[in-house]
């Protein structure tokens, strides 16, 4: 009998590590509508963290603003978005960037998650 080895592991090159800014993707809004998404670079990520000076709405503002393509949307347009569905576009951001909630709250840009959430694996 074989010993079952391993899968081989290969030693990342640089372009591994890279973004695929070219990438996209349709988000279906809860009204119905749909916007076209991009992912975050980490120089994206840095941007709003410094713009957001350790405000978790505004950060939440400028994910939308930086990783909505279609309709683009400025910072000042985005304000003006009803609060639920700019967190609804910001969620989505995050998830399509490879960004989950738990690593958000980790960096303290999502409160803590109440008991309910606990209890229901929000």
């Amino acid at each position: 009998m074989e010993e079952e080895r391993p899968p081989e592991i290969l030693q990342a090159r640089f372009e591994d590590l890279l973004v695929d800014e070219n990438a996209r993707e349709e988000y279906v809004l809860s009204t119905g509508k749909k916007v076209v998404l991009r992912k975050l670079t980490t120089k994206d990520i840095r941007d709003i963290t410094r713009l957001s000076k350790d405000d978790a709405i505004t950060y939440a503002m400028y994910m939308v603003a930086r990783g909505v393509v279609e309709p683009s949307m400025s910072p000042a347009q985005v304000e003006k978005l009803k609060p639920p569905l700019m967190f609804e576009i910001a969620n989505a951001v995050a998830r399509f960037s490879n960004m989950d909630a738990g690593s958000l709250r980790k960096a303290g840009f999502l409160p803590p998650q109440t008991p309910e959430e606990e209890e229901s694996g929000l």
